[in-house]
């Protein structure tokens, strides 16, 4: 992930070189801040500094789609995680956590914390998470409700 653009990078094993491949975003600029990559390796999620998220196709290495829908996240996203069900949890500068859907990329649940959210670490069983601030605190987050 370049800051101004996303980087694909293959491993071609039988000749021990790495090809890369820069994702086509038209006229499209932003500062990217972050990623989260699914469960198949097909599809890369980015956050900006702009407040929206990316959603990159890694084979055809260009976007697919921007969200959430109709809403950009004040100060930033400052962090992207994928739930196994495949919605996204977003942590923002301004600290704000946030449940996105992978069908239509609408918000669906939403919580405030103290401070901009830094880390999320998700229990083995993803229900529940500790989202770290910049002002050193930690919080105990139900996954579905976001109610820390």
């Amino acid at each position: 992930m370049q800051q101004n653009g996303i980087q694909i990078l293959t491993v071609d094993q039988v000749y021990k070189k790495i090809l890369s491949l820069n994702a086509n975003f038209g006229n499209v600029k932003r500062h990217f801040t972050c990623a989260a990559l699914d469960s198949q390796d097909a599809y890369v999620y980015c956050g900006t500094k702009t407040g929206d998220i990316f959603e990159v196709n890694i084979e055809k290495a260009i976007y697919k789609r921007v969200g959430p829908v109709k809403r950009l996240f004040s100060l930033g996203v400052s962090i992207v995680r994928l739930l196994p069900n495949g919605d996204l949890i977003v942590g923002t500068g301004e600290g704000k956590l946030a449940r996105i859907s992978i069908q239509n990329m609408n918000v669906l649940s939403e919580s405030e914390l103290m401070g901009n959210v830094t880390s999320v670490s998700f229990t083995g069983d993803y229900t529940h998470f500790f989202a770290g601030t910049s002002q050193s605190n930690i919080y105990w987050v139900n996954s579905t409700t976001l109610t820390p």
